[in-house]
Parts: C-alpha cells; structure tokens; sequence
C-alpha cells in the first residue's frame, strides 16, 4: 500500500473500513482455496492480501482507542464539573 493510500485510509469512517476489511478477509479466503487447489498464479497476493488486513485492523483499532480516550475524558470532565458544583452547594 502507498503512503497516500494509508492516509486515506485514515480519513475514512469505522463503518466503511470495516466493509474494507470483510472484503480484504473474503478475498484472503478465496486466495488460500486458489492456492490449494493450485489455480493461484501470484502467490505473493497472500502476502499482500494479509498485509492489509493488517493494516485496516490496525487503523481500526487506532479509532476504536481515540474514541475510547476522548469518551473516558469527557467522564473524567462531567465527573469533576459534578463535584465542583455538588461542593458549590453545600
């Protein structure tokens, strides 16, 4: 994959690197039974095909993280607005 592809694979949403990664999973599938039967003329499409879906899951896993901290931030935020003003009150 080229630079400007991995960028704009960043820039995607969850949902549809997620189709991304079916489909790469699918093809990877079909790949492995071509090379058992020996119908596969590129061999080095495995290689390619799994490096991708390394790299889609990753990306993946990156957003799912992000969204995770910003999440647990706005808690810690909302949790430390409730004390001050549970403390203002009293």
């Amino acid at each position: 994959m080229k630079a400007q592809e991995l960028k704009d694979l960043h820039t995607k949403a969850a949902a549809e690197l997620i189709t991304m990664l079916q489909a790469a999973q699918k093809s990877l599938m079909t790949l492995k039974l071509d090379h058992e039967q020996n119908k596969l003329q590129n061999t080095s499409e495995l290689a390619n095909t799994r490096k991708n879906i390394a790299i889609l899951q990753t990306i993946l896993n990156m957003k799912q993280t992000r969204t995770n901290k910003v999440k647990a931030e706005a808690l810690v935020e909302e949790k430390a607005k409730a004390k001050a003003d549970k403390g203002g009150k009293e």
